[in-house]
């Protein structure tokens, strides 16, 4: 519980300063990098089927839809690990996705994500067309 109190609280946060310090656009979007691993025995195949159902769920469950996700994969250099690269329309989207994941169904796809990958870090920006 305490969990979900921190998470709502720091969302909130979170909200209230991007949308006051920067003023999201239609050359704007909410973007979030996870940096992960696969799990032993498992392979990007096994996180383009896990990760495709994240996104379906996430577009049916956040108003507006527009989510997309990419997996990056390094063609040089350190191949041993992958990012997650989720964009969101504002940050009402991606506030509105961290709400539709603590459900049931969302907590589920979740498991399924976490018995694909380990990820151990991730970063929120503000991305601007150029």
């Amino acid at each position: 519980m305490k969990s979900i109190l921190s998470t709502v609280l720091l969302t909130g946060i979170l909200f209230g300063v991007c949308t006051t310090a920067m003023a999201e656009t239609s050359d704007t979007a909410t973007v979030e990098i996870w940096n992960c691993t696969l799990n032993d025995g498992k392979t990007m195949d096994d996180v383009a089927t896990a990760n495709g159902k994240w996104v379906k769920f996430m577009n049916a469950n956040v108003e507006g839809g527009d989510i997309q996700s990419f997996g990056q994969t390094a063609m040089v250099g350190d191949q041993g690990s992958f990012l997650y690269i989720d964009v969101f329309p504002d940050m009402k989207a991606w506030i509105a996705g961290k709400a539709a994941i603590d459900s049931a169904e969302g907590k589920a796809l979740e498991a399924e994500l976490n018995k694909v990958a380990s990820c151990t870090s991730n970063s929120l920006y503000l991305s601007t067309e150029h």
